[in-house]
């Protein structure tokens, strides 16, 4: 992991020193830290300008500042080295990095995002292939690349948040863009189901999904994990209710939108509202339209498909498949 590591930190600090900058800031200073500092040290006779981490500490060798103290401090020209790939405070030292930093000065070293490290369009996928949804997470990677590789302008959005897991990988995916996130964000009671959308489902599918949409975290909770939280916007209700009237969104184009929201009528308003708003080049996915006993995401699929025409795959993940929608893409 750690040659993995030294091949990807060097390439990225060799793209910054070819663009000119050679003054750099490291922070967090962990294990990732020491790694990056070893790198700029031997490998390119730099001295970096500051190290940082949560609180400060001093020895011998070097001084590292607390990160509540670079307000105030002379960082001009310098570029901010993200260097922590740890789980567990990734998104809390991304956040921190933006209250402390100019966005525009930070690169994010160990990000799957092609906005830092071109280079990644030719790299295996970030993710494991151990992880329950490794399918669902390599294909926005993949997506990603080639729409930073085209230059496909755009906002990115997920309409059923759940958890916000895959909001979070949408946001290590796309960190300096909008990111939309549409949910009621309060779950769903199976009572609440109209009869007709009830009805589009497996008895047996409905019950076993109610208890997730009953089991939902409150957004704080969400936003906390989610990488680049500062740019997400909370849309909060029933779509398409959340769309009317908001002339900001009606002039917002996307570039990668998911729709997983299980039910007929909002999958098929969501389908329509965002197909039209894809930039060319632009993706859309749609969870469950292979999923075996949610019928309604399938009939409100087909019947988009039969409207709007569009080239479209399916891929299948465990018991869950999802179509893959692209809006042809030009120059």
């Amino acid at each position: 992991m750690k040659a993995t590591c030294y091949g990807k930190i060097y390439r990225i600090i060799k793209r910054l020193m070819d663009e000119g900058k050679d003054r750099f800031i490291i922070y967090p200073f962990g294990e990732r830290g020491r790694l990056v500092k070893r790198v700029l040290n031997e490998s390119f006779g730099i001295t970096e300008q500051y190290l940082f981490d949560k609180v400060a500490s001093e020895d011998t060798s070097c001084r590292v500042f607390a990160i509540n103290q670079a307000d105030g401090m002379d960082l001009n020209g310098c570029t901010v080295l993200l260097a922590s790939d740890n789980p567990n405070i990734y998104s809390d030292v991304r956040h921190q990095a933006i209250v402390s930093f100019s966005f525009e000065a930070i690169v994010d070293l160990f990000s799957p995002s092609f906005f830092y490290d071109p280079e990644v369009y030719y790299d295996t996928s970030y993710y494991s292939k151990e992880l329950p949804s490794y399918t669902r997470y390599s294909l926005c990677e993949s997506c990603m690349k080639e729409i930073y590789a085209k230059g496909i302008k755009g906002a990115v959005a997920e309409l059923g948040v759940l958890k916000g897991e895959f909001a979070n990988i949408m946001s290590m995916c796309f960190p300096e863009r909008k990111l939309y996130l549409f949910d009621t964000f309060e779950g769903v009671k199976e009572e609440e189901l109209p009869r007709e959308e009830a009805e589009m489902w497996d008895a047996m599918q409905l019950k076993t999904a109610s208890r997730y949409f009953r089991n939902v975290p409150e957004v704080e909770t969400i936003l906390r994990n989610i990488a680049w939280r500062d740019h997400a916007i909370v849309k909060k209700g029933f779509f398409p209710d959340t769309v009317k009237g908001d002339e900001k969104l009606a002039e917002e184009s996307f570039c990668l939108v998911d729709v997983d929201m299980g039910f007929y009528e909002p999958t098929k308003a969501a389908l329509n509202y965002f197909y039209d708003k894809l930039a060319p080049g632009g993706y859309m996915f749609i969870d469950d339209v292979r999923h075996k006993g949610v019928y309604s995401v399938r009939q409100a699929f087909e019947e988009f498909c039969e409207e709007k025409k569009p080239g479209y795959s399916t891929i299948q993940y465990a018991d869950v498949g999802l179509a893959v929608v692209s809006k042809p893409y030009h120059k």
